[in-house]
């Protein structure tokens, strides 16, 4: 390709070198008319000023040197410099855990029960001789601040056997607070208690007569309970609320 571009540029400054050569000028007569002298054919014509013009055109387009200078390859750029990284944050550092304060130790409160009654299985009882219908042994009891004993699970039934053994050194028939007075058959304990527990002798309670509604504790041999007629008279068990007192 740079071969036929040099080739084409010499030829091109031949032609314009023949077209811009001056034809001889030959001495002439004034008086005599101008003599015809044979032309070569090869002679370039004489150049006029259109031909003057577009021979400078040919030169500057195919001699581009003179009157272009190509500018110097641009040196590129330097590689974009990345900005340095962002140091990132240290991580959040969590504040430790607040450690729990242990559960002071309380003393276990110590149950302490008035002058008379006893302490049992965390109850205060109290055994009462006198023999006394059903009814009139529970007002004797909320009199001394409390109830016929209830009864909720065999260790307080064996606790109150205790407190009348203690007290008569035997298990004697005894009132206890269960009775289905206000309805047959819905036994109830008289300090408002759940009656969620029972110790029934065999084939009882019967309600013998039709007015067998109270009951009587340490009943025949298996000491079990029993229901009697309200109005017998017989010794009692009070149970009232203990009262608490800090070590």
């Amino acid at each position: 390709m740079k071969m036929l571009i040099v080739s084409a540029l010499v030829c091109a400054m031949v032609v314009l070198t023949r077209a811009a050569a001056p034809p001889e000028e030959t001495p002439q007569d004034e008086t005599a008319p101008p003599e015809e002298t044979p032309q070569d054919e090869t002679a370039p014509p004489e150049e006029t000023p259109q031909d003057e013009t577009e021979s400078r055109l040919v030169k500057r387009w195919f001699l581009p040197k003179l009157w272009f200078k190509p500018k110097p390859w641009c040196k590129p750029r330097p590689c974009f410099k990345p900005r340095p990284c962002v140091k990132p944050r240290p991580c959040f550092k969590p504040r430790p855990c607040i450690k729990p304060r242990p559960c002071p130790v309380l003393p276990r409160p110590s149950v302490v029960c008035p002058s008379g009654w006893s302490k049992c299985r965390g109850h205060c009882y109290r055994y009462i001789p006198t023999c006394m219908t059903w009814t009139r042994a529970e007002r004797n009891c909320q009199a001394l601040g409390g109830n016929l004993a209830s009864v909720h699970n065999f260790g307080e039934y064996q606790a109150i056997q205790n407190v009348i053994y203690r007290a008569t050194r035997s298990k004697r028939p005894t009132w206890i607070g269960g009775s289905d007075a206000e309805e047959d058959g819905q036994w109830l304990w008289s300090d408002g208690t759940s009656f969620n527990y029972q110790n029934w002798c065999q084939k009882e309670p019967n309600n013998y007569g039709g007015r067998q509604s109270c009951i009587q504790m340490n009943f025949s041999d298996q000491k079990c309970w029993d229901d009697l007629q309200c109005s017998r008279k017989l010794p009692s068990v009070c149970v009232r609320n203990r009262r608490i007192l800090p070590v």
